[in-house]
């Protein structure tokens, strides 16, 4: 019975070592983010579209987690990008130029080559200038893929702060097994009190 609970708690502190999420698809550039709200935006590699759009805050949230630096966690709603057919808005330039949309905007991604910068607007816009200076190049800079447009929930930009501590699955084993041995030690003690 102890050498199992001993099995278990190493097999979930092996559990527990792994990462909490993987989101394929973006992920952000090493030593290229400082946060989102920064004159520089956060360089993700990958594309930004409909099916990746909810992963792009779930990877800048688990970022923030290791970089306090990087300021609130925050949510944002996908609302549409540049090349979509029936797009309402404007967008002028190749590697630099201005947008425009019908509805208010708190985050921009301009997405060239086989990266997207994420900006988080300092309030709500319907209009304001890009560039693809931010995303890597040799010589010329990238022109334009396209670029996608976020709302915050509610309308606004205000990040949000930290979620409420739920504990993950492993953390969870861990404390079972830990109760599990503490009361095994228990057990073999009062027998041994005993005889």
């Amino acid at each position: 019975m102890f050498k199992s609970l001993i099995v278990l708690a190493a097999a979930a502190a092996a559990f527990s070592s792994a990462p909490a999420l993987a989101v394929s698809g973006v992920s952000i550039v090493t030593g290229e983010c400082a946060s989102v709200t920064d004159a520089h935006g956060c360089l993700f590699q990958g594309n930004v579209a409909p099916l990746t759009a909810p992963d792009v805050p779930l990877v800048y949230n688990l970022f923030n987690d290791t970089n306090p630096a990087a300021g609130l966690d925050i949510a944002m709603t996908y609302l549409y990008k540049s090349d979509d057919a029936g797009f309402a808005g404007t967008v002028t330039g190749s590697t630099s130029g201005s947008w425009a949309t019908p509805d208010a905007v708190s985050f921009i991604a301009v997405k060239a080559a086989n990266y997207f910068v994420l900006y988080q607007l300092a309030a709500p816009a319907t209009s304001g200038n890009w560039s693809t200076l931010d995303i890597p190049f040799n010589r010329n800079p990238h022109g334009l893929s396209h670029i996608a447009f976020f709302s915050a929930p509610g309308g606004t930009d205000i990040g949000i702060g930290p979620g409420p501590g739920v504990p993950e699955p492993a953390s969870w084993a861990l404390m079972i097994a830990g109760f599990g041995m503490v009361g095994t030690a228990l057990r073999r003690r009062k027998a041994v009190l005993a005889a």
